[in-house]
């Protein structure tokens, strides 16, 4: 993969409506760590609800590269504007593949979805689903057989944009200190499916029903925008 990924022309959002930016996008390493972090926090102090996302220490950006992780980086006006990082768990206890019960040999070939930031400035660009685009691209070359990422139940846009890639839900757990996340998970080694059979749709506020059609087999495939927050559709 080149160092250049991508460039083009996306939005920028002005106090007098929108201007028209160049932009590239390349992997990027540690020494971008004091603007990946300065870009976290503006993204964190400019949230609604706190709860949805789950901040990223400089230690564990380090930690993770020097195991094989990587950072997709977006940059415009010589600015990072927005990242993807995305890791490679292998045996640690963190591998999400141990709460979907995967088999221990397929552990090693883990790779998580993690932190996808966008600045508020450039939101409404499709930033996170070109930056994973690439990152399915970076799990295909590493010989990840799985994906597995986790989502705020209340973060729609995050929820949408993730199952875009083929990723569904499997599993709803206490995360990261008691968050509720929901875990997803792609089989790469298999095709994403576009139909499923029992179908049915849930608020996504109805704690207990979706709980309940997890534990029965069902996946989350689908977030539906509703004119009052969003539900969630599963099928089996």
């Amino acid at each position: 993969m080149s160092k250049t990924m991508e460039r083009g022309i996306l939005k920028k959002k002005t106090k007098d409506g929108y201007e028209r930016k160049l932009y590239h996008m390349e992997l990027i390493g540690e020494n971008y760590l004091p603007e990946i972090i300065e870009l976290q926090d503006v993204v964190v102090n400019n949230l609604n609800m706190s709860e949805i996302f789950q901040s990223d220490s400089e230690e564990f950006f380090k930690y993770e590269l020097r195991k094989g992780g990587k950072i997709i980086g977006v940059f415009s006006e010589k600015k990072l504007i927005a990242y993807r990082f995305i890791t490679v768990p292998k045996t640690d206890s963190m591998n999400l593949g141990i709460d979907l019960a995967l088999p221990k040999k397929e552990l090693e070939r883990v790779g998580h979805l993690e932190t996808t930031i966008v600045h508020p400035d450039y939101r409404g660009n499709g930033l996170q689903r070109k930056t994973l685009y690439y990152a399915l691209e970076i799990f295909n070359e590493m010989n990840c057989n799985h994906i597995c990422s986790t989502i705020s139940p209340k973060n729609y846009h995050s929820l949408r944009n993730v199952m875009s890639g083929g990723l569904v839900i499997k599993k709803l757990k206490e995360k990261y200190g008691g968050k509720m996340r929901y875990i997803l998970h792609r089989d790469l080694k298999q095709t994403p499916r576009k139909e499923y059979d029992k179908i049915i749709d849930i608020d996504n506020v109805e704690t207990v029903k979706r709980e309940r059609i997890l534990e029965q087999g069902f996946v989350g495939y689908q977030a539906l925008k509703k004119a009052e927050g969003f539900a969630v559709r599963y099928g089996m």
